[in-house]
């Protein structure tokens, strides 16, 4: 079997928790799970759910993530126009677009990947000096909308 020489990542569109660590630092947090997202390099996904279907942080179960019979894998729409998890929530929300890749599950409004990285984040009201320190931390672009990004990527 021939290994092709390039292969085309999967755009995405996808929502963080706009937090701060201890340190005072900007960090990418994930919506569902307690993950941050690592600065300049891929996300890599791994399933922990267990034989009892509870989820538990630490112990990956026996699959690759993702598995088209398991929930796991780093989450993204396909479409920049989704429903944000909670627009008028007291919690702090960013929206970004990401590349996803290596063994991924598509669905008919996003895809589960095994690896991906934020490359661009929007603006939001009200964080534009933590959008900003997070872009640079990042080495994301920073857009007031996703039009026009999905080409960049």
């Amino acid at each position: 079997m021939r290994v092709p020489d390039g292969i085309q990542p999967l755009t995405g569109y996808r929502e963080w928790h706009a937090w701060t660590d201890l340190e005072g630092m900007p960090v990418l947090m994930s919506l569902y799970r307690p993950a941050i997202w690592p600065r300049w390099e891929a996300m890599k996904a791994s399933c922990l759910k267990t034989d009892l279907g509870l989820w538990v942080r630490g112990r990956p179960a026996g699959h690759r993530a993702p598995d088209g019979s398991c929930q796991c894998g780093l989450y993204a729409h396909r479409f920049p126009d989704f429903e944000p998890v909670a627009p008028n929530a007291p919690h702090r929300y960013v929206r970004g677009l990401v590349l996803g890749w290596g063994k991924y599950v598509l669905g008919s409004l996003g895809w589960r990947a095994e690896l991906a990285r934020p490359v661009a984040i929007l603006s939001s009201p009200g964080l534009e000096e933590w959008v900003e320190h997070a872009a640079d931390l990042y080495g994301l672009e920073v857009a007031t909308s996703f039009p026009g990004l999905r080409t960049a990527a």
